[in-house]
C-alpha cells in the first residue's frame, strides 16, 4: 500500500505544479496585455498628434508612461517563478494586482520623469548621463527618458519612496 500511496502523492504533486505553473503563466500574460493596451493607447496617442514633438511637452511623458509598464511587466516576468500561485488560489483577484503593478509602473515613469526634472535630484542625473543643458535637456533625450521610466515600471516600490524623501524634505525646485 506505500507505493501505491507515494505513487498517489508524486501524481498528486505533479498535477499541481502544472496548474501552479499554468496559473503563473496565465498571470503574466494577463500583465502583459494590460501593459499592451496601455502602450497602444500611448501609441495612438502619440500617432494622433495628441502628444506631438512640436506641441506641449507631453512627449516625453508619454513615452515614460510606455516605458514604465514595459519595466513592471519585465519586472513581473523575472519574479512570476516566486509567485505562489497555487491552483486553490486562482482567482480574478490575482489579475488585477498584476494589472495594478503593470499601471503603478505605467505612472511611475512619468512621475520620475518629473521628479528628475522639476527637482534637485535633476541635476545629479544631468551629470550622471553627461547631459549639458540642464534637467530639461533629459526630456529632449529619449534614451534617457525611456531607462529612467523602465527602471521606475522595475521597481515599483521606487516612486513612493523617492516620493516620501521629497515630501520630508520639502520641495525641491
Amino acid at each position: 500500500k506505500n507505493d501505491a500511496d507515494k505513487i498517489l502523492d508524486d501524481g498528486l504533486q505533479l498535477a499541481q505544479a502544472r496548474l501552479t505553473n499554468e496559473n503563473r503563466v496565465r498571470y503574466l500574460l494577463a500583465c502583459i496585455a494590460i501593459a499592451l493596451v496601455i502602450n497602444t493607447a500611448v501609441g495612438a496617442a502619440i500617432s494622433r498628434g495628441l502628444v506631438a514633438p512640436s506641441g506641449p511637452p507631453w512627449l516625453p511623458f508619454a513615452i515614460a508612461m510606455a516605458a514604465g509598464a514595459a519595466g513592471a511587466v519585465f519586472s513581473i516576468a523575472i519574479g512570476v517563478q516566486n509567485l505562489d500561485l497555487q491552483p486553490c488560489t486562482e482567482s480574478v483577484m490575482n489579475y488585477l494586482v498584476g494589472g495594478l503593478r503593470v499601471l503603478t509602473g505605467a505612472l511611475g515613469g512619468p512621475i520620475v520623469l518629473l521628479i528628475a526634472t522639476r527637482t534637485i535630484i535633476g541635476d545629479a542625473l544631468v551629470k550622471l548621463f553627461h547631459v549639458e543643458a540642464g534637467a530639461d535637456a533629459l526630456l529632449k533625450t529619449t534614451g534617457v527618458v525611456v531607462l529612467l521610466a523602465f527602471l521606475a515600471g522595475f521597481a515599483e516600490r521606487l516612486v513612493p519612496s523617492l516620493l516620501g524623501t521629497i515630501t520630508k524634505d520639502g520641495p525641491q525646485t
